[in-house]
């Protein structure tokens, strides 16, 4: 890693390295920082880079996390900034492609960047390093959309070298995917949820931090709210039914469209079965809606509504 300090004049934070030098030509050609993107530079014995009320993404990440718009606005500038510096001559490789020395502000308004010709990098791979380390620390996933995400850029990553417009045309065609609609059939070009959860949610991962094992009283069942991955039914006896009164012996949820007595889930012989107690709004299974007061057998992966509430099996 390349080493640094941060300095501290006149009420101004500065960043330096040590044998560090821009020629005064190169300077005055970047004198234009807004077109850039590059942290203002001070000449000296050595540069003082200006970060005043800037912190790197790394610590804008730690304390917020970071979201598909963070994610977007860092590609989007690193892809700018390559085309840009092409025009100043300057090579890319100079550039410093580092979560400690990439720099924004308090909001994620704008992302910053430092030259530093005494740094010779692998810039592509060095981005491919980065977006990796931070789908993989810090991208906050919400939504069972969000984590296929990370799954896909992660896996492209893994087998190809950074490509700003593929990436970018995966992140794309992932947030327009049509996850399912409650009581309609899945197609084929719908994305299979239930496939790709099926391990995702049975299993010890950085994506769920409760797991749990279907077909047992003793293990219970688990239902995993599809759009927000932190709302967790979990079923530690042999039945639970499934409705909108707060009853301390069954599970409520606050939506005007789910039943009194909506459905019940029950183990017998060592199977779960979901049924329909004969709700205005339906349940379904797999898109499927049931016929009322019929037992439906049901596994892990299996997608489950209560009306316009959509939860996995795991």
């Amino acid at each position: 890693m390349l080493e640094f300090k941060i300095v501290h004049k006149n009420n101004r934070k500065y960043l330096t390295f040590d044998k560090n030098r821009l020629p005064a030509y190169v300077l005055e050609m970047i004198s234009e920082v807004s077109v850039l993107n590059l942290v203002k530079i001070y000449n000296d014995v050595i540069n003082y880079y200006d970060i005043t009320e800037m912190i790197s993404i790394k610590e804008y990440f730690v304390s917020s996390g970071a979201s598909m718009l963070n994610i977007r606005l860092l590609m989007e500038s690193l892809h700018t900034l390559s085309r840009s510096v092409q025009e100043y001559l300057i090579d890319e490789n100079h550039i410093v492609i580092d979560e400690n020395l990439v720099f924004t502000d308090s909001q994620f308004s704008k992302v910053y960047f430092v030259l530093c010709p005494n740094e010779q990098s692998d810039y592509h791979n060095d981005i491919s390093r980065l977006i990796k380390y931070i789908f993989g620390n810090y991208f906050s996933c919400g939504s069972i959309k969000e984590i296929r995400i990370r799954e896909e850029v992660l896996s492209f990553l893994k087998n190809t070298s950074y490509q700003y417009l593929q990436i970018m045309n995966v992140i794309d065609e992932l947030e327009n995917t049509k996850i399912f609609k409650t009581g309609e059939k899945q197609a084929s070009s719908h994305f299979d949820i239930g496939s790709f959860l099926k391990d995702k949610f049975t299993k010890k991962s950085p994506y769920n931090s409760s797991t749990c094992e279907v077909g047992t009283a003793e293990s219970g069942l688990c239902l995993t709210n599809i759009y927000d991955i932190t709302k967790k039914i979990f079923i530690a006896k042999d039945e639970l039914v499934i409705n909108r009164i707060n009853l301390s012996k069954d599970y409520h949820i606050r939506n005007k469209n789910i039943g009194r007595n909506h459905a019940r889930i029950y183990l017998e012989d060592t199977n779960i079965y979901l049924f329909d107690m004969g709700s205005k709004n339906g349940t379904f299974l797999n898109g499927e809606q049931l016929n009322k007061r019929t037992p439906y057998p049901v596994g892990k992966g299996d997608i489950i509504s209560f009306a316009d509430e959509e939860f996995i099996v795991c």
